[in-house]
C-alpha cells in the first residue's frame, strides 16, 4: 500500500477511534465533526515562457516567474468545483503546479492515475493539465466531499496581434495615390495611376476581390484627401467641395469660399483648408473660419493626416488632431477640443516640438492616423517600408514607437500606405509598392458575438 494512502488510512481511523472515545466521555468539551470542506487554495510561484521579437524582427523565448497569489482560486462549493477566474498568462508551465497553501475543514487527498486517493503535501508538484480531484475528508472519518480542481491558462496573449494578407493585388502595387475609407462594412480604396483616377469596392466581411470603377463627373484633384462624413464622400476640386454618395460620380457640393483640401471631420463638423485658415461646417449652408492659436503659415499643406476622438471622461467632448507639413516642409502638429453641444469653442492649438519633448511626431511619408485600443497610431512609410506603429496616450503630445504590442509584420514594402478601423477592432492597411492588404487585430479586443 503506498505509504501516503496508508497515512491517510491512519488519520480516518483514528478519527473515527477518536470520535468514539469521545462519545464514552461525558466530560471532554472537544467535538469532532462531519464537517469537510476546502476553504481556501493558493497557487505558488509559477514559470512562464514568453516569446518576444527581437529588432531584426525574428522571435525570441525567455523563461520568467509570476506570483501564483495575483490568480486567486474560485471555491464552488455547491458544484464541487475550484478554479482560477482570471487565466494565467500565457506560456505558464501547469504540468507542475505547486500550491503554497491549502486550509480545510479536514484532510486533504488527491486522486492518483491509478483511481486510488493519497494525502496530499504542498510539497506535491501536479500536472493541471487535465483537472485533478481532490477530496476532504471529515476528521470524524463518516463523511467527504469531492472537488474537480482545474487551473486555466490563456490559449492565446491578449496582447498579441495576429495579422493575415487577404489580397495581394497587382493594381494596388502601382497606385500613386490612395485612400482607404469605411462606411459600414463597405470599403472604399479610392487610387490613382497616371491620372487615372478609380475606386476599388469591397467588403469588410470579403476583401479578396475588389471591383474597380473609373471616377465619374467633378473628380477631385487629390484622391488621398477624400473624406467621409454623415454616409457620403467629400474633397475638392479647383477650389470648390464636391461630394459622392456612392464614391463613383461626384458634384458640386459647395464653392462658398475658395477651398484647399478637406482636412477631416469630427462627429458634427467637415473641416476644410483655405488660403486664408481653417473652416467648418455642419450643414454646407454656414461655414465658420476656426481661430487659430499661432500663425497661419503653420498650417500643414502636404502629407497631411487627421484623427477625432471621444473623450472618456465627457461624452459632450471630442477632440481632433491634425499633422502633416507646412509649405516650407516642417512637421507640424494641431489639436482642438470640441464641444459637440456648440456651447464652448475653443481655438485650435499648435504643439510645436521642442527638445523637452521625448518623443516627438516622426516625419514619415504618406502617414495616416487613427483610433485603437485607448490610444491614437500613427502610421506611415520610411525608405519603402512601413514603418512601426507609432502610438499616443496624451492627446498628441508624445509618440512613442511600438516594438512589442501594436507590431504589424515585420518588414512589409510599401511605397504609400492607408489604413482604417473596422467595426470589428480590426486594422486594415493597404500597401502601394507590394500591392498587399493586411488586416490584424490585438487578441483582447475580439468582438465576442453573442
Amino acid at each position: 500500500m503506498n505509504l501516503k494512502v496508508r497515512i491517510l488510512f491512519l488519520i480516518i481511523v483514528s478519527s473515527v477511534l477518536l470520535c468514539s472515545c469521545l462519545n464514552d466521555s461525558e466530560e471532554s468539551d472537544v467535538e469532532i465533526t462531519n464537517n469537510c470542506a476546502i476553504t481556501d487554495m493558493v497557487l505558488g510561484t509559477l514559470k512562464r515562457t514568453v516569446t518576444t521579437k527581437k529588432s531584426s524582427g525574428e522571435d525570441t523565448t525567455y523563461v520568467t516567474t509570476i506570483s501564483g497569489n495575483l490568480y486567486p482560486m474560485h471555491i464552488d462549493q455547491y458544484k464541487g468545483e475550484i478554479y482560477n477566474v482570471d487565466s494565467l498568462p500565457l506560456g505558464t508551465d501547469i504540468k507542475k503546479i505547486v500550491f503554497s497553501s491549502v486550509s480545510s475543514d479536514g484532510t486533504v487527498g488527491y486522486r492518483l492515475t491509478s483511481g486510488n486517493d493519497t494525502l496530499y503535501s504542498l510539497s506535491d508538484s501536479l500536472d493541471f493539465t487535465n483537472p485533478q480531484i481532490f477530496t476532504c475528508y471529515a476528521y470524524s472519518g463518516k463523511a467527504k466531499k469531492t472537488y474537480t480542481v482545474r487551473v486555466n491558462v490563456r490559449k492565446v496573449d491578449p496582447d498579441h496581434f495576429v495579422w493575415n494578407c487577404v489580397a495581394e493585388n497587382a493594381e494596388f502595387a502601382a497606385l500613386e495615390r490612395l485612400k482607404l475609407l469605411r462606411r459600414h462594412s463597405d470599403l472604399f480604396l479610392f487610387a490613382e495611376k497616371e491620372g487615372n483616377k478609380s475606386v476599388f469596392l469591397s467588403s469588410t466581411n470579403s476583401a479578396e476581390a475588389w471591383k474597380v470603377q473609373s471616377l465619374r463627373g467633378d473628380v477631385p484633384d487629390d484622391v488621398s484627401q477624400i473624406v467621409c462624413y454623415k454616409e457620403a464622400f467629400y474633397a475638392t476640386k479647383n477650389g470648390a467641395l464636391v461630394l459622392s454618395v456612392d464614391g463613383i460620380l461626384w458634384s458640386i457640393a459647395s464653392s462658398a469660399h475658395f477651398f484647399d483640401f478637406v482636412i477631416g471631420c469630427s462627429s458634427n463638423l467637415l473641416f476644410v483648408k483655405s488660403p486664408d485658415g481653417l473652416l467648418n461646417t455642419s450643414d454646407f449652408l454656414t461655414w465658420t473660419f476656426d481661430e487659430l492659436d499661432s500663425s497661419v503659415d503653420l498650417l500643414p499643406n502636404t502629407d497631411c493626416s487627421f484623427v477625432c476622438t471621444p473623450m472618456n471622461f465627457n461624452t459632450n467632448f471630442e477632440y481632433v488632431l491634425w499633422a502633416g507639413r507646412t509649405a516650407d516642409g516642417q512637421n507640424v502638429l494641431w489639436k482642438n477640443t470640441l464641444d459637440i453641444t456648440g456651447v464652448n469653442r475653443d481655438k485650435w492649438s499648435y504643439y510645436p516640438f521642442t527638445e523637452e519633448v521625448t518623443y516627438p511626431l516622426p516625419e514619415v511619408k504618406s502617414p495616416v492616423m487613427f483610433n485603437y485600443d485607448n490610444c491614437t497610431l500613427y502610421l506611415g512609410c520610411e525608405n519603402d517600408t512601413l514603418s512601426l506603429f507609432y502610438s499616443s496616450k496624451d492627446a498628441g503630445r508624445t509618440w512613442k514607437p511600438e516594438k512589442d504590442v501594436y507590431v504589424h509584420p515585420y518588414a512589409l514594402r510599401a511605397d504609400r500606405v492607408t489604413a482604417l478601423v473596422d467595426d470589428e477592432n480590426y486594422i486594415w492597411i493597404v500597401c502601394s509598392g507590394s500591392g498587399q492588404v493586411w488586416r490584424g487585430r490585438i487578441n483582447r479586443l475580439a468582438v465576442v458575438n453573442p
